[in-house]
């Protein structure tokens, strides 16, 4: 057979067999949880919005491009609309609350990882390629500074000598 054909056929099989492979893994996680997102969700002494919270969460969790929907949110949309910082939340409804919420809500996200890790990988080097590019940035325009300032001083002793 020609390479020219074995490569499209691998390619369209290894593909699909991936995907299947992920999204068997999340649902079966996402199975183990959803006997305790409901009973989270049904009693009754869980707040409203934490509620929310987790039910969002649980509904997300099988996206698998989740995780750049909540980077486009956080770059495009944070100014339009408040956001309640953990801190806020946890001095709203109380420290246990608030933990037994982000336990979930962070076994959910494990969830949506197993689903497409590929994403949180390219999230990841996205991530440290902007603080790279930061720090560089950072540091060349500390340099200029450090140069005026230099500058500065031979001008002021050649205007002093002068």
């Amino acid at each position: 057979m020609n390479s020219s054909v074995i490569i499209p056929i691998i390619i369209s099989l290894v593909i699909p067999s991936y995907w299947l492979w992920r999204s068997f893994a999340a649902i079966n996680a996402r199975g183990l949880l959803a006997g305790e997102v409901d009973s989270y969700l049904g009693n009754e002494e869980n707040p409203e919005e934490l509620k929310l919270l987790v039910y969002y969460a649980f509904k997300d969790s099988m996206k698998n491009f989740l995780v750049f929907e909540i980077l486009y949110f956080f770059l495009f949309n944070s100014q339009k609309t408040t956001v309640k910082t953990f801190s806020v939340l946890q001095e709203q409804f109380g420290k246990e609350k608030f933990d037994e919420t982000i336990q979930i809500v962070g076994k959910l996200v494990v969830t949506n990882i197993k689903l497409s890790p590929v994403s949180y990988m390219l999230f990841g080097l996205i991530f440290i390629f902007v603080g790279v590019y930061r720090i560089l940035l950072d540091s060349a325009s500390s340099l200029s500074f450090v140069n005026s300032l230099r500058a500065q001083a031979e001008k002021a002793i050649l205007t002093a000598v002068h």
